[in-house]
């Protein structure tokens, strides 16, 4: 089992668990229910703000579609956040 305490940006996960098996972690691909991916999609800085500090600062901010990676943000504080997270919601398709 692990834990995902953290996809941070348009992904928080809090204290829910995912089973890899072993095919799994060689594919280096997971599956995750819609509805759980759902539940983790951060929609804006204010909601963000509040997932990050549930489960502490640094958290990683990341488009949930886009960018390639390139636009992963570590979040150190309240203070940064917002800036970080309108830098990464630009590289989203459509928004």
């Amino acid at each position: 089992m692990h834990l995902l305490d953290q996809w941070s940006a348009f992904f928080v996960l809090e204290g829910l668990s995912v089973e890899w098996t072993l095919a799994d972690q060689k594919s280096k691909k997971m599956a995750i229910p819609y509805e759980t991916y759902q539940k983790g999609c951060i929609l804006d800085i204010k909601e963000g703000i509040q997932a990050a500090q549930r489960i502490g600062f640094p958290v990683m901010i990341k488009a949930s579609e886009g960018g390639g990676g390139k636009g992963i943000r570590k979040s150190n504080s309240v203070e940064d956040f917002p800036n970080l997270f309108r830098q990464v919601i630009v590289l989203i398709v459509g928004m």
